[in-house]
């Protein structure tokens, strides 16, 4: 298993990750958040197995963050495994500082 992450001063970042269990799995996962602003990020993720040449699961969302509060909208497209399709949902996630989650 290897990752590498590249983060700068802003709070960018990009994470780039292999994972390898012989015969099991074989993955490439990316992780990428650009910051538009203080308050306002993008936000991706995406799971690729190579054993199966699919992508497993892709997230996009967008984050807004005040003082004390924040509101995150996002979107996921994955495969259900044991009922071979796929999910797709929008979520909407409120937050108050202090009293639901923390920052990564």
């Amino acid at each position: 298993n290897v990752l590498i992450g590249i983060k700068d001063e802003r709070g960018d970042f990009i994470d780039l990750e292999y994972r390898n269990t012989k015969g099991q799995f074989e993955n490439i996962n990316t992780k990428l958040k650009v910051k538009l602003s203080d308050s306002v990020a993008l936000n991706m993720e995406n799971r690729y197995s190579k054993l199966e040449k699919l992508s497993l699961e892709t997230i996009f969302g967008l984050n807004y963050k005040a003082q004390c509060w924040g509101v995150r909208g996002e979107y996921s497209d994955r495969v259900v495994k044991d009922e071979d399709r796929r999910e797709r949902r929008f979520m909407v996630f409120f937050s108050l500082t202090g009293l639901s989650e923390t920052e990564k």
